[in-house]
């Protein structure tokens, strides 16, 4: 019996990796979703939302994700913040197409990811927790960041006049500035400084590191 049942096991392997890699390959479909006015973004549960901020333009949000995902991407809007996640476990197969005219408020959590384009506002809050990514290019004025456990906001593309951060538990993040850059970084975090801000304020601790190049 103790032959057999390790006789068993390479194909029970065999069969596993079949079933994950007929998974992967299911087809996608992509979905207009309809949606109201909003400036502010929630991503979470590993959805890849791509941003592109466009003056003038109407809010449009498209979904393209394998067919038995689709039906539970849920794309919401609530009081001016649009919301992007997936009903149940994380699926990084999910990819959201976003149009806004404005956008001054960006969260990002488990897992999630999202790059912006084409910013250009008075102000932009930037949150980022739990692995996830968040990148961004345009100008702004007064840029706010939290960055925390193991996440990263790259945003280096992003000319702001002053930053305000607290960075911690293994994170990092990309900053440019014209005027001041002030904040906390700690727990192995690390934050490089673009640009030649007139002054950079970054207390650090546990191992937090500030680069300035």
């Amino acid at each position: 019996m103790g032959t057999r049942s390790a006789s068993r096991i390479p194909a029970l392997a065999a069969l596993v990796v079949v079933l994950v890699a007929v998974a992967a390959c299911r087809p996608t479909t992509t979905e207009q979703r309809t949606v109201g006015d909003f400036d502010a973004l929630t991503a979470s549960n590993g959805v890849r939302v791509t941003v592109h901020v466009v003056a003038g333009s109407e809010p449009a949000v498209s979904v393209t994700a394998p067919d038995n995902v689709q039906s539970r991407v849920v794309v919401r809007v609530e009081d001016g913040r649009l919301g992007v996640s997936v009903d149940g476990s994380q699926s990084r197969s999910v990819e959201v197409q976003v149009t806004t005219p404005t956008l001054s408020s960006v969260s990002a959590s488990s897992q999630a990811s999202v790059a912006i384009d084409g910013l250009s506002g008075a102000s932009l809050d930037v949150n980022a927790s739990s692995q996830t990514k968040v990148e961004a290019t345009g100008t702004t004025g007064d840029l706010t960041l939290n960055v925390s456990s193991q996440s990263k906001a790259m945003l280096g593309g992003l000319e702001a006049t002053t930053v305000q951060l607290d960075l911690s538990s293994q994170s990092e993040a990309e900053v440019r500035a014209t005027d001041s850059v002030a904040g906390s970084v700690s727990s192995q975090s690390k934050l490089t400084v673009l640009g030649s801000p007139a002054a950079v304020d970054v207390t650090t601790s546990s191992q937090g590191t500030v680069e300035q190049r």
